[in-house]
């Protein structure tokens, strides 16, 4: 989700809000994941891959190959890892 008057030079990841001119992550949209049904488990899980992408310090490439090992125990998770693999301008950071 990205908030109104934003500026987006970069891709922005599934379930990530985005708000800025120069768009920056500022967390994961779970209200609207709690309306759309998912479970408790699968939120924790799409907030540790974005704590991954966002606060670990880690590369993009040392994130990404840790999202994808958490994509495995979590199909809510694969989402990011679909992104990564069409994104053609990188994600926001």
């Amino acid at each position: 989700m990205v908030g109104g008057c934003s500026g987006v030079a970069q891709d922005v990841p599934p379930y990530v809000i985005a708000q800025g001119n120069h768009a920056t992550p500022f967390g994961v949209n779970i209200e609207g994941l709690k309306r759309r049904g998912f479970s408790r488990e699968g939120l924790v899980a799409i907030r540790n891959a974005y704590k991954l992408l966002y606060r670990s310090g880690k590369t993009l490439d040392e994130a990404k190959l840790e999202i994808a090992e958490l994509a495995e125990k979590h199909p809510e998770v694969k989402a990011f890892t679909e992104f990564f693999e069409r994104s053609t301008r990188g994600p926001i950071r």
